[in-house]
Order: C-alpha cells, then structure tokens, then sequence
C-alpha cells in the first residue's frame, strides 16, 4: 500500500443501499455484482489519486490529498455505477457517497479520529445514488468546473454523535436522478435527544443488539441493566438517535433521576412530552393520547421507582405502537420485559509483542485515549504508556465511568504514575464533568448510589462477599458468610436480589456451578463497608480456614483420578488461596500457614510463579522457630520448600531443608518421609554432576517404597532412575526404567505423571535420532499435558518438539514451538525455562543471518543463566560458545561489543518481545 497521506485531507465514503436485503434475496447474482462494483469503485478511486484505506462488506473508505482529486472520483463513480449493465434481478446498485474534508491521526494503514466519524455520520444520512458533502469540503472547491453537475445547499442538519450542526451540501448532476428523501438526520423527526458533545465509543454489538430488539414488532419493552458508571444512558441515547426514523411520531428521553414516588413519574413523563396539565384528570388518562403513534419512549435512571413499573404496562396496553426503553440498575419483572445487561467494555489482554494500533482499537482503552485528549488533547498511546494504559483500564474491570474519571486526571498524572495509585481509586477518581449528576461525578458516588437501594439483609451479604479475591463458589458463601445461616432469608433469593441490582455477576462454569464475582471497584467499596462494622477479623478467619480445607483437599485427590478436576479448582481459586495464606502469615498463625503451603506447594510446580510462592514459604519456615509447630507438618513443608528452591536454582537452601526433612523423619522414623528426603538429596546430587551419589540415594529410597507396597512411589522413583541414566547417555537402561515406570502408572492412571514419563522417553528417541517416534511420544504427552492443565509440562514439551524440529535442520518449526514455549514459561515466571528458550532462538537467527538481534537474545539468556547449570544434553547442535564465535566472525568487534551489552541491559520483557519477532526471511 502506498504511503497514506497526512495533514489536510479528504475522505470519501460508499456503502451500497440496501445491501442486506439484496444478499437475501439474490445471494448468488450478488457475488458478481458487488466483484464489479468493487472492481469500478478501485480502479476510479486509484486514477483519481485515491487510496483505498479499508473496505468493509460493500463499504469503501477512500482518501486523497485534495477535494478537488476526491469530488472527480465521485463524480466519475456515480456515472459508472449508472451505466452499468447490472443483472436483471438488479435493476440498478444505489451507492451513497460522502466527502468531508479535515485532520486524522494515520496508524498504520488506517486513520483514526474525529473527521472520520462525521464523514461516517453524513454518508448515514443519506439515500442510494446521493452525493454528500460537507461544509469545509465545499469551501476548498472554490467554483465547480465539473460538466454537468451543480451544487445543492441543504441546509444545516443535527447528526448523531456530532457536536455542532452539519451544514450539508449535494451534488446535483443534469444526467442521473437527483431528488431525494429528506436527508436522515436527528431532527427529521420529533425528538428531545441530547446534543452529545463526545463521541460513542465502541458497544457496537450491544448497539446492533438493542437497536434489532426494538425494531421486532413484538418487543415493546427493553430494559437496560448493569452497574452504575457502565454506560446504560450513553447507549440508550445512542440507540434511540440510531432509530428516529423507525419512530417517525417521535423519541422522547426522559430523565428520571430526581423522582423519587412512583405516582410522579407519569407527570414527569407528561410534562417532558409538552402535554399541559388539566387539572383534575389524572396524568395517564393524559398521556395515552400523545403516544398513540410511533413513538420510542427513553426512560433513563428507573431503579429508584421501580414499583412504578405497572404503570408501563398501562402505557403500552393502551397504545398500541408506543416501544419504552428503560435504563435501570435493577430489572423491572414484569411481563412483556426484555432484559438486556450491559457489561463493562472488554479490556485488552497485553502480551508482548502487542501492537498499537490494535491497542489502540480496544474500547477500553480508546475510551480512555478519547477522554485523555479533552483535558491534555497531544495526548498519544505509545509503546512506552500503552501497557499502563491497558493495565489501568483492566484494573478499572473497563467500567467506562471509572475510566473517563481516571482520564480526566492525566492532565496531573501520567499513565504510569496513575496506575501506581489505582489502589487509591475512590480518592483518586472524583472531580467528574460538573454537568454530570452528583452521584456521576465520582466513582463512590456511583457504587452509593446502588448501595443504598440494598435492604439491610442485602447490604449486609453485599458486604460479607467482599472478602472472597475474584470471586467464589456458592458453597464458599454459604461456609464462610454468617448471614448465609440466617434462617428467615434465603439466601439464593438475596444472591439473586445483588444481581438483579447490578452489584453482583454470575458467571457459569464448565461444571455447571455458579460463580460469583464482585467486579474491583466495587468489592472495593464492600470492604469499606465491612471494614466499618469491625466484623473482619471473625470473617477472615472464617475464611483462611475454609481455604485451608479445601487446599487439603485437593492435595488428597491431586494425584488421583480426578486429578484434572482439582487442577482446574485450584486455579480457580489461586487467589483466595494465596489471599488465606497470606493472612495466615500476617497473624502468626504458623501451623496452618505450614500445612496449606505443605497441601499446595505440588501445584505451584506446575502453576508457575515459583519465587512468589517460595517468599511465603521461607517466611512460615522461619516463624516456626519461635511458634513451635507439629513435626509432620514442618517436615511436609519442608518438601516444598527443598523442591521450590531446587527448581529456583538455589541448591545449598534446597540441600539444607532435604537434610532437615530427613533428620525429622529419622526422629519419627517415618519411612515414607526418609525416603522422599532421600529423593530431593538425589535430586540435588544429580543437578551437581553426582550422579552416583544419586543413584545410591535412589536405590535407598525404592527399597523403602517396596516394604511399603507404594506403586505410585516406586513409578516415581523408576522415572528418576530413567533420568539419571539419560543424564549419563546411557539410553538403553534410561528407557528399561521409564518403561516400567510408565507400566506401573498406567496401572494406577495417575495422568499427569504418564505425560511426563512420556516426555522423558521421547528424549530417549530425540537422542537415538530416532525423531518421528520422539514426536509421537512428545505430542501424546503435550496432549495429556494439556488436558490436566499443566503449564509447566506443556511449555517444557514445546521445547522439546522444537528441539526435534532443530535437528531436522525445520528450523520454521522450529521457531514456532520455541516461541510458543517461550510464552508460557513467561506466563509461568519460570526464568531458566525462558533461559533456554531465548538461547535457541538466538541460534535460529543466527542461522538466519539475524546476527544483531541473535547477540543481544544470546547476551540476556546467558544473563538468566549466570546462576543456572547449564544443560550436558549431547544434541547435535552448536554449544553457546560456538554461537558466540559465530557471531564474533559475522559482526564488527565493536559492534559485538555494544549488542552485548544492549543485551545484559534488556529487560526481560524486551528481551521476549524481540524473540518473538524472530521470524523466516523473506525470499
């Protein structure tokens, strides 16, 4: 494409009238009808100096670097589609077409900005075969030399979303019809609607969704639902500017906040409608004759009066075409009512590399852009505040409210110092548009406002759920929350009340149970609550013990046949998890702090975020010297901590908690104990090349297993066995192990561990060369990997097919499982994970002739692997120091110089998003 021009510009827009219609009715003469009128619109647009920027369905967006190059395109367009010998079907193709002439931001091949949307509002105006222009257009063609064509001056007009009136001109042309309906406009009927002096932003579904609803001949009412500050009233004006022309006898917006008794709002509604008052007749009997017609009635804010709600019913009964749309917090239950939720806007999910103008096109965050430049208008999204931005408005859970009051302050605080202080929302988040109602000028305000229409068993459960971090369960409700136990309210019909009201989301989960999630904001304003009555304290604890439980739980059934099950159940709820154990520490209460990090530490391998978790167990390990704690919990703990540390690479932490587990196990001569001691020394005996020493150990350790009759042991330490001999390269008795491991987990079904056996016996074939078995193993195995959820496993069985697809010179392959990998062993924190990934990758553009980007990959991998052993693996492959002479020859030693250091500087984050712009050249 070519360069899009910038500064003062035109753009022409098409769209072909009623399109939708002729598709359903002719689906197969229209392929070759829209190919031509694509074909004739291209071919003119690109003689005249045009660029086609973007097409959608039958829609052309069009610019050119003068109006003068974009009223010839028109022209000659108009004057082809009408000669054309279209289809019999089709008797002629009605393309609109609009000009305006203006500024736009140009973001890769697109355009963004306010000259768009008002090109965009005045072709919505107007009618199959019609040229219109806007008033700057005009001014800059000075006198028109077309032959044949005239101007026409329309007149001013009142578009949707458009601050200003539009003055609109038409073209006029001595050979093609040029009378037309009146132009399609806010004031072509009667109407109320608020001038909106900010544009609509995104909801395009929801605004297709409601505006289909109201246009059904059976759907007469339409309830707007969801939390304050998401929009209801912005969209319900948006909707009912999108239908004036369906409800020719008038849309009516009817602001209900101030009411406060359900007999005041039929006078309200009389008196927005201009109907004088008669005295004595009551207010119905004196509206149902003004909305006899086609009539759309905006009623915004109806939640405090919702006992009003049979007076609808009334209206509608008595007038046969009147439609109502109502906003309310609340769901009016009434028959004939159409609920519709509105939820908050979706919020971008930032994984480097992420692109701008993709950011940029969330709602969210153009939300937050859009509202940015009215306080601070050279405000710009950039690489540097993007990821902040995006970060604010997921904290903000794409409340749009919340997101212009954040905004507003960027005039104060720059993205990335706001987000720093999002905590502090409730302070943070006040001084909204003074046009805006009290309770809209801040984010308290707002939340308030719905609070308070809670009765006392409502606010009271509203408050309790404010303990749970991201939601729980209801049997977690029912546990923790004392007001659950109250016997004179059910609690499914109070649960029921917070989410008619907005407060609450129910969320379905794949097992069919619900769950319940207060969105950040507004949890946030529970807690306060709660926080004031003084009841936390009880409630936490409450709370840490249920968790405490149910980590027990899981880890009684983690390695059983429902292993898959409490998988997804612990992820679920990580963080109430990590919420009760840190409040376990934070009390001083060591013993069941000890035995929930003992019950979960076997997830964290494989959940990821390994350093976190490991902070609070050393943190509950060395409080357990001054609060004394049972023997077998500390020594369960201490198996944790020795594996967590050896998987962190800090092997003397990880030999002093093995060596301790073994003292406590031979104090209570716990065999089972002893012999997982003697696993985690001969684990760490291997990671330091003794690999006798941890065969001895082993050995020790499957004797144990075998008094004890422990299949699962004995599979677990034939796999360590299998391990050590693959270390040793001796790959026939690695496999001998392996197989019986296997054997005997296939007996048991224990399905996470057959996939790391599976793994380890394709690394057996990778070695032999023997490559399409390796790869029939190692995807059986990321396939079992996948189905239980792990991460780990399924980011170390990626690397291992790249590995695969390396030594069979694949190296396309290659990359792409190597940069998958490398995604999940960042999602997982695993640093030694994203270590090797980034080294193979560099080695891959290093063959690619990618020398600049392979030095600095190579610089950071080796950065990560200062503390990490590095692998003895014989793979035919260049060893790193080989990489690094590779590059010394192919780069200047100066420049060599500056690209490593470049590399050591990196942040990690930089350092992935350049590895996974590592692609195959271009031929």
């Amino acid at each position: 494409m070519r360069n899009l021009p910038t500064g003062t510009i035109t753009f022409l827009f098409t769209d072909i009238e009623g399109s939708t219609v002729l598709w359903e009715q002719f689906p197969e003469t229209m392929h070759s009808v829209v190919a031509r009128h694509d074909e004739l619109l291209y071919s003119i647009m690109q003689d005249n100096g045009g660029i086609v920027f973007k097409t959608v369905g039958d829609a052309f967006y069009v610019v050119f670097r003068t109006a003068g190059e974009a009223l010839t395109a028109a022209v000659k367009a108009q004057r082809a589609l009408a000669i054309e010998p279209w289809p019999e079907q089709i008797t002629s193709l009605r393309t609109r077409m609009a000009l305006h002439t203006g500024e736009a931001e140009s973001r890769g091949n697109d355009y963004f900005g306010q000259s768009l949307n008002r090109v965009a509002r005045i072709l919505s105006a107007g009618h199959g075969g019609q040229v219109l222009l806007s008033q700057t257009t005009v001014s800059l063609l000075h006198k028109l030399t077309l032959p044949g064509v005239s101007l026409q001056d329309l007149g001013e007009h009142r578009l949707k979303d458009i601050q200003h009136h539009e003055h609109i001109f038409q073209l006029v042309f001595n050979d093609l019809p040029s009378t037309f309906p009146p132009l399609k406009t806010l004031d072509r009927h009667p109407n109320n609607l608020p001038t909106q002096l900010t544009p609509f932003v995104g909801r395009e579904k929801d605004l297709n969704a409601v505006s289909s609803l109201l246009k059904q001949d059976y759907v007469r009412l339409v309830t707007l639902t969801g939390p304050g500050g998401v929009g209801k009233t912005r969209l319900s004006l948006q909707v009912a500017a999108n239908l004036t022309d369906s409800f020719t006898d008038g849309v009516y917006f009817v602001e209900l906040e101030t009411v406060r008794e359900a007999n005041a709002i039929a006078p309200v509604i009389a008196k927005t409608l201009r109907i004088p008052d008669s005295g004595d007749q009551q207010a119905i009997d004196l509206l149902q004759p003004s909305l006899k017609g086609r009539i759309l009635l905006v009623l915004d804010n109806f939640e405090q009066i919702i006992e009003a709600a049979p007076l609808l019913l009334e209206l509608l009964i008595g007038c046969h075409q009147l439609k109502i749309l109502v906003t309310s917090r609340a769901a009016l239950l009434v028959s004939g009512e159409y609920e519709y939720y509105i939820a908050p806007l979706l919020v971008p999910v930032l994984k480097p590399p992420f692109k701008l103008a993709e950011l940029a096109q969330n709602e969210a965050v153009s939300l937050f852009i859009q509202r940015a430049r009215t306080v601070k208008p050279d405000f710009q999204l950039t690489l540097s505040n993007g990821a902040s931005i995006a970060a604010i408005c997921a904290e903000l859970d794409g409340l749009p409210l919340a997101i212009e009051l954040a905004a507003a302050r960027i005039n104060l605080l720059p993205p990335q110092a706001l987000l720093k202080r999002i905590g502090q929302r409730f302070k943070l988040l006040i001084g909204g548009e003074r046009n805006r109602s009290a309770r809209q000028q801040t984010l308290r305000g707002a939340i308030t406002w719905s609070y308070e229409l809670l009765d006392t068993h409502e606010k009271t459960l509203f408050e309790q759920l404010s303990i749970f971090t991201e939601g729980c369960l209801l049997e977690a409700i029912e546990a923790i929350c004392p007001v659950a136990e109250d016997s004179d309210h059910d609690l499914l019909d109070t649960l029921y009340s917070l989410i008619n009201k907005s407060l609450l989301l129910q969320q379905e989960q794949e097992n069919g149970e619900p769950r319940f999630v207060l969105l950040h904001s507004i949890r946030g304003y529970a807690l306060e609550q709660l926080q004031k009555k003084g009841e936390m304290e009880s409630l936490q604890q409450r709370y840490a013990t249920y968790y405490l439980d149910l980590a027990e739980q899981a880890a009684s059934s983690y390695t059983g046949p429902e292993q898959r099950q409490w998988q997804a159940r612990l992820e679920q709820e990580q963080a109430n998890l990590q919420a009760a154990l840190h409040w376990f520490i934070e009390r001083n209460q060591i013993e069941p702090g000890l035995r929930m990090a003992g019950a979960l530490w076997p997830f964290w391998l494989t959940h990821g975020h390994l350093q976190e978790h490991y902070a609070s167990l050393e943190k509950l390990l060395a409080a357990n010297a001054t609060y004394k704690v049972a023997i077998s919990v500390r020594a369960k703990a201490l198996e944790g901590a020795s594996r967590l540390t050896l998987r962190l690479n800090k092997r003397e932490r990880a030999a002093a908690f093995a060596e301790e587990m073994l003292q406590l196990g031979q104090t209570l001569d716990d065999k089972e104990m002893i012999g997982n001691a003697y696993v985690m020394q001969a684990d760490i005996a291997m990671r330091l090349g003794n690999h006798q020493q941890a065969v001895e150990l082993l050995e020790q350790s499957l004797q144990i297993r075998r008094s004890l009759n422990d299949s699962r042991g004995m599979a677990g330490l034939l796999n360590n066995l299998g391990n050590l001999a693959l270390g040793q390269g001796q790959l026939e008795r690695a496999a001998a192990f392996h197989e019986k491991s296997l054997a005997l987990l296939r007996e048991i079904g224990d399905e996470r561990a057959i996939a790391r056996i599976l793994n380890h016996l394709g690394k057996v074939e990778l070695l032999r060369e023997h490559y399409e078995q390796a790869t029939i193993l190692y995807e059986e195995s990321i396939r079992r990997f996948r189905k239980q959820g792990d991460a780990q496993g399924t980011a170390t069985t990626l690397f291992s097919l790249g590995m695969v697809a390396f030594c069979q010179n694949n190296f396309a392959r290659a990359i792409d499982l190597y940069q998958n990998s490398l995604t999940q062993f960042r999602d997982l924190d695993d640093q030694a994970g994203i270590a090797i990934c980034l080294r193979e990758i560099a080695q891959i553009a290093c063959i690619w002739q990618q020398f600049e980007r392979a030095t600095r990959l190579l610089a950071q991998a080796q950065l990560l692997n200062k503390n990490i052993r590095e692998s003895s693996s014989p793979l035919k492959q260049p060893e790193k120091d080989d990489l690094i002479e590779t590059l010394h020859h192919s780069l200047d030693n100066t420049l060599f110089k500056v690209l490593w250091e470049t590399g050591n500087v990196m942040t990690l984050e930089e350092a992935i998003t350049e590895a996974l712009m590592v692609k195959l050249p271009e031929n």
